[in-house]
């Protein structure tokens, strides 16, 4: 006896995506003008100004403006170097840095650029980490302690999982989940690079099935 076919599922067809759109007005001819737009694309400016109230535009114009000349923030992996020697070594290139009050741990570099870091041993050993001050906020606040079980769903590019890590000294079980197969990869990678790899496991789906990967 023939097994009935199975009726094929109609693809289904995502309306195309329709973004609103703002015109100019003479408040976003304002935000347009002043210093902190100048990097923007005009629509950008015209959408925030339409979107929101003018008091909160002007806030989110100035704090694109600010994240424009932000400057280089790091923390040492304490998994594999101590602050002091991050400090040493930064000295020793000649790169200025100042301590960050609330994370012994982190440093602002006001004078240096990203490029600046790339041939440095400490930065190629995975022996820094370049992470936003906001970005550090999150593990600090978790207040995670060893052998405890961390999940951490959406992992990549590995900031937050590494400094789980670090913050533990690789004590706490780990598990690092990302959606995407390309940034699944980079987080391998930082894992890997700054010593975390033993210390926690990446999860990602690969079709529909999701799988977990002991590193």
């Amino acid at each position: 006896m023939s097994k009935p076919r199975r009726r094929k599922q109609k693809k289904q067809v995502k309306a195309e995506l329709k973004l609103r759109q703002f015109a100019a007005t003479e408040l976003s001819d304002q935000l347009a003008a002043q210093h902190s737009a100048a990097d923007l694309p005009r629509f950008m400016v015209d959408t925030v100004a339409g979107a929101y109230a003018p008091a909160d535009a002007q806030l989110m114009i100035e704090g694109f403006g600010a994240a424009a000349t932000r400057p280089v923030t790091l923390r040492a992996n304490t998994l594999k170097e101590t602050a002091e020697d991050i400090a040493a070594a930064l000295d020793a290139a000649g790169i200025a840095h100042r301590p960050v009050a609330w994370y012994p741990d982190a440093f602002i570099l006001p004078e240096a650029q990203v490029s600046d870091l790339w041939d440095l041993d400490i930065y190629r050993d995975g022996k820094i980490y370049l992470q936003s001050l906001s970005s550090m906020m999150p593990p600090l606040v978790l207040g995670a302690q060893a052998g405890e079980d961390i999940l951490d769903m959406c992992a990549a590019p590995g900031g937050k999982t590494t400094q789980i890590a670090a913050l533990t000294q690789g004590q706490a079980h780990l598990t690092a989940c990302e959606m995407s197969i390309p940034r699944a990869e980079k987080l391998e990678a930082n894992l890997h690079r700054q010593g975390a790899k033993k210390r926690a496991r990446h999860a990602h789906r690969r079709t529909r099935a999701r799988r977990i990967l002991p590193l």
